[in-house]
């Protein structure tokens, strides 16, 4: 029988042999009894074979299921959740574990003081992630124009610097100067879209065999961004698809301005990173706060500002996305709104996006971030898009339901701005 356990077999092999011997064991002819004896010793043998049969044979029926049965298996089958920290959060959050768990190893195997990746950003380069001593390095932009990135950035392949001038950090922070600096370029067809910086506060640490690591994992890394790069692509457009679909969906039952710009932060909440979310009207030369969501600083509804200060205002007058990496990039510090506002909000990226039409726009939203380098072209994108739906949805609502129309003057409909693009 198929699938039968040898275990099985044996003992229902013995049990017939048994049995058949039975009839050849010489009796007496005076002992009425014997042929009784036989049968009974027979059928109590039969008895026990045929449960060992029965019991055989769930182990082959319970195997695997048929062919024809098994989608309905697949679908019994309890789904198995991962262990705690092992759950899946997306392709740009899984590259961004690799590259820390890279390079805390790269600063053990070399026992560097210090280890730092940069990815370019818009002509300049952005400290993606780094630690040292102290800890974490925040991200921040620096220049590629000059210093020992520039080497890298220039030549195109590691660069070995012993016995640095004291005075250069990876992370700015009083007493983390390095003494010696690593550094090899994350290439990518022919282009430097990165670099790996490893430093030693000892002035003479790295050799030609550290130089040799430190590409060869540089070269690991850009092959790993990019292929991360291309599943991350095609999982935020399947996001941004489903959160827009879902977002057009719900506008029809929304009934109050209030409740359809809300449920917009929320939407763009699940799509990009902010700590801040404004809605600002135009007002002739000045700007108005119509909502906000998250961080405050003081700047809430019905805060009044003009438009040559802040960069709210530039984007109601000028009626044109702004983007901007570092708000606190150099020793001016953009005003949002207007000059003398408060300066300790921490925010450090902002995105503007004008709301109207094309020829002259009534209002605009903003996302800030506290970290630097969060928007780009993409995101801008994107944006408009969901911006038009806002537009079409508040114009969808009654009369008496429309304060934020009743400051466009009468200006062409949303509908026919997206027409124009």
């Amino acid at each position: 029988m198929p699938g039968m356990k040898g275990r099985s077999f044996g003992l229902i092999l013995l049990l017939l042999i048994a049995m058949a011997a039975c009839f050849f064991i010489p009796t007496s002819r005076t002992l009425w009894f014997m042929p009784l004896l036989k049968g009974a010793l027979f059928v109590l043998l039969a008895a026990v074979a045929v449960y060992g049969l029965f019991r055989s044979r769930k182990p082959w029926e319970t195997q695997s299921p048929q062919a024809g049965s098994q989608e309905e298996f697949r679908a019994a089958a309890p789904v198995q959740e991962l262990p705690p920290g092992k759950s899946w959060e997306g392709f740009g959050k899984a590259f961004g574990s690799f590259y820390r768990k890279t390079l805390r190893i790269v600063r053990m195997s070399m026992a560097a003081s210090s280890v730092a990746i940069y990815f370019r950003k818009e002509g300049a380069l952005k400290l993606e992630y780094g630690e040292d001593a102290s800890g974490p390095i925040e991200p921040h932009l620096v220049s590629s124009d000059s210093g020992l990135l520039a080497q890298v950035l220039a030549n195109k392949t590691p660069f070995l610097q012993n016995h640095l001038a004291s005075g250069f950090s990876l992370s700015g922070r009083p007493g983390t100067e390095i003494r010696s600096f690593l550094g090899a370029p994350l290439c990518a067809r022919d282009e430097v879209v990165g670099v790996l910086a490893v430093g030693s506060e000892a002035p003479d640490d790295f050799s030609e065999a550290d130089t040799t690591l430190a590409a060869h994992v540089a070269d690991l890394i850009t092959e790993v961004m990019f292929a991360f790069r291309q599943g991350l692509q095609e999982e935020i457009d399947v996001k941004v698809s489903r959160v827009h679909l879902e977002f057009n969906r719900q506008l029809k039952s929304l009934d109050s301005e209030e409740a359809v710009v809300s449920f917009f932060a929320q939407c763009l909440a699940r799509l990009f990173s902010f700590d801040r979310f404004t809605l600002c009207l135009r007002q002739g030369e000045e700007g108005a706060i119509r909502f906000v969501q998250g961080q405050l600083d003081g700047l809430t509804q019905g805060v009044r500002f003009p438009l040559d200060e802040g960069l709210n205002g530039w984007v109601l007058k000028r009626n044109t996305p702004l983007i901007i990496q570092d708000i606190g990039e150099g020793d001016y510090l953009r005003p949002r709104y207007f000059k003398g506002e408060n300066s300790k909000h921490g925010l450090r990226s902002f995105i503007g996006m004008p709301m109207g039409t094309v020829e002259s726009g009534w209002g605009c939203f903003s996302l800030e971030s506290k970290r630097p380098g969060q928007y780009n072209d993409k995101i801008k994108d994107v944006l408009f898009h969901f911006g038009l739906q806002l537009e079409l949805a508040i114009e969808r609502m009654g009369p008496g339901q429309q304060p934020l129309i009743a400051q466009k003057n009468d200006l062409p409909s949303s509908k026919a701005r997206f027409e124009m693009e």
